[in-house]
């Protein structure tokens, strides 16, 4: 298809560009946080654990366990 804007191609390539580089960094800010969000109830969940049996947890290595894809 052809793409009619405006601006020069230069321009639109750059209003493009940034604006893809303002969602990318808005992503990279919402996936930071939702990692920070998961850490704290993770730290949550072992206190509680840890509360009420008096045993500790303690994160499994990678050699214990699988991952499966499942088709969606």
């Amino acid at each position: 298809g052809m793409l009619i804007a405006p601006d020069s191609g230069i321009n639109t390539r750059n209003i493009i560009k940034s604006k893809t580089q303002d969602t990318n960094d808005a992503f990279k800010k919402k996936i930071n946080s939702a990692k920070y969000d998961i850490s704290g109830v993770t730290d949550t969940i072992k206190d509680t654990i840890n509360l009420y049996t008096g045993s500790s947890i303690k994160e499994l290595d990678e050699d214990n366990y699988f991952e499966k894809e499942f088709d969606v």
